[in-house]
């Protein structure tokens, strides 16, 4: 039972790691599935809906950073002040 079990669990830990991906790889899958199922129209309307996604996403993670940052740089003045009082 405890040899199943340690083997239950490196089959999830190993279905959870990251695996490496090459990006030539995953650029040569991507066209040949857009080429494969959609015309060159379809295939331009897909790359401008990504581009557009990833252009949202990463303005939202800036933002978000932005907001972070600023609350470490208010975490770090209070340290200060406090130690400078002590």
């Amino acid at each position: 039972m405890l040899r199943h079990l340690k083997n239950y669990i490196y089959k999830l830990e190993s279905y959870f790691v990251k695996e490496t991906v090459i990006k030539e790889d995953c650029a040569i899958k991507v066209v040949h599935l857009l080429r494969r199922d959609f015309n060159s129209q379809e295939q331009n309307d897909i790359l401008l809906d990504i581009a557009s996604k990833l252009s949202q996403l990463r303005d939202e993670d800036m933002v978000r950073m932005q907001k972070e940052y600023t609350k470490l740089q208010k975490d770090t003045l209070c340290l200060k002040s406090r130690l400078c009082t002590n």
